[in-house]
């Protein structure tokens, strides 16, 4: 298994989002998707190489790799060495995924 490192920024996108679920769908959403984000980081740790590049080859940042909140719109935007893999950003699929990342990775 292949450690989980959570970044600030990734930490931060969490809370605000489980605050929006929290808000607007209630705890039970709230709390089903913390239960698919550590479906997500426990998939991740298991298989780190499963995440698709695609993303890093348009924005042109390498080793960038996408994985799906399975069962929500969250996208797990992370980089993979040999010894870990850090999640830098959770964000929305909708976004505008090169603006919101032009300063952050």
């Amino acid at each position: 298994m292949t450690p989980v490192i959570v970044s600030p920024a990734a930490e931060a996108d969490l809370n605000s989002i489980t605050d929006f679920y929290l808000a607007e769908a209630g705890i039970e959403i709230a709390a089903a998707f913390l239960s698919a984000w550590d479906r997500c980081v426990d998939h991740l740790s298991a298989f780190p190489a499963s995440g698709s590049p695609r993303l890093a080859e348009s924005l042109e940042i390498s080793g960038l790799r996408v994985w799906p909140v399975k069962g929500f719109p969250q996208l797990a935007l992370y980089h993979q060495t040999a010894q870990s893999l850090t999640v830098q950003r959770v964000l929305h699929s909708a976004r505008d995924l090169p603006f919101a990342l032009r300063d952050s990775i």
